[in-house]
């Protein structure tokens, strides 16, 4: 045994560390002698939902959460963890009934929810609250009012979970005459991956405005007072949740199964190994799906879809 293995053992909970971090290296020969049984698991996972995420270290964070899983419940996981470039593959892998756990955002939500293979059951939350709140900033001062005053400008955008909510909030915002914010009404739409990279620019005048969610200002204005001070929101979004949790509704490899995989999301801090997928996400938990939290980005579909009618047929929008 290592010496991180024997240090796992010490730990006051080290029984259920030592047990997955043995399968996690191969060295499970007790386990599958107790429990031969192997039970396959197959994961479908939205590129969108991994913007500023590694994505190696999203497939090892769910691989290592499903053994734990496993381990702690007394049988085997051989996870396969996939993660899809779009929403159409998505979909044919959802279609052949085999996949236990789906996690997408709430925009392909919207374009897979009537599948009969899969099935919402959670939510991501930070500090209890459901969604995210997109904001647009400026510099106090500066003369920008309203979206309107950004024609011709140069914007950053902040890479987030939710960028297609993100990006049709802001179209909706765009005067009639812009069918959409990547045409010629913003001199510049630039994107960038870090908080810092989207709120500095505009907070040192290089740029004219920034789009981040809200509690990427909030953060940074907690790291440095006159951020908030000197930068102030022209326009908010409604509060938009990004992330849906779907389990399969068939092709369980065992009764249990899908209990247990419930019981395991619904309190990922219990375990060491969900923390870290907690951590990955930058959340704090996950609270039980309910239809009504879907509302604004419902809302924000059909708007988005008159608008973009309109535009086209160069009338008014309703």
């Amino acid at each position: 045994m290592t010496a991180s293995l024997r240090a796992i053992a010490r730990n006051p909970s080290g029984g259920r560390l030592l047990a997955a971090a043995l399968l996690l290296t191969g060295l499970s020969p007790a386990t599958r002698a107790a429990d031969p049984h192997v039970e396959r698991f197959e994961i479908g996972l939205a590129r969108s939902c991994f913007p500023n995420i590694n994505v190696n270290d999203a497939l090892a964070a769910y691989r290592v959460m499903l053994k734990s899983m496993g381990a702690r419940l007394g049988y085997t996981i051989s996870p396969s963890v996939t993660i899809y470039e779009d929403t159409p593959r998505f979909a044919a892998a959802i279609k052949r009934g085999t996949m236990h756990l789906a996690v997408m955002d709430a925009w392909q939500f919207l374009d897979l929810e009537l599948y009969p293979e899969i099935r919402p059951f959670f939510v991501p939350a930070i500090n209890g609250q459901v969604g995210r709140r997109y904001v647009v900033l400026a510099r106090r001062g500066s003369g920008i009012r309203t979206i309107a005053d950004l024609r011709g400008r140069a914007v950053v955008r902040l890479e987030s979970i939710n960028n297609n909510v993100c990006r049709r909030w802001l179209e909706t915002l765009l005067p009639n005459d812009h069918p959409d914010a990547t045409g010629d009404f913003f001199a510049a739409l630039e994107s960038a991956t870090k908080p810092t990279a989207a709120v500095l620019p505009v907070f040192f005048g290089q740029k004219a405005a920034c789009i981040v969610d809200e509690g990427s200002f909030n953060l940074m204005k907690e790291l440095n007072p006159q951020v908030g001070r000197d930068l102030e929101v022209v326009v908010a979004s409604a509060l938009f949740v990004d992330i849906i949790i779907c389990l399969g509704e068939r092709g369980w490899p065992s009764p249990g199964a899908k209990a247990d995989t419930v019981k395991t999301l619904s309190d990922l801090g219990a375990d060491p190994f969900g923390r870290q997928v907690l951590s990955l996400f930058r959340i704090s938990g996950q609270v039980a799906f309910k239809d009504e939290q879907l509302a604004t980005v419902r809302a924000l579909r059909r708007t988005a879809e008159e608008l973009q009618e309109a535009r086209h047929a160069g009338g008014d929008p309703p």
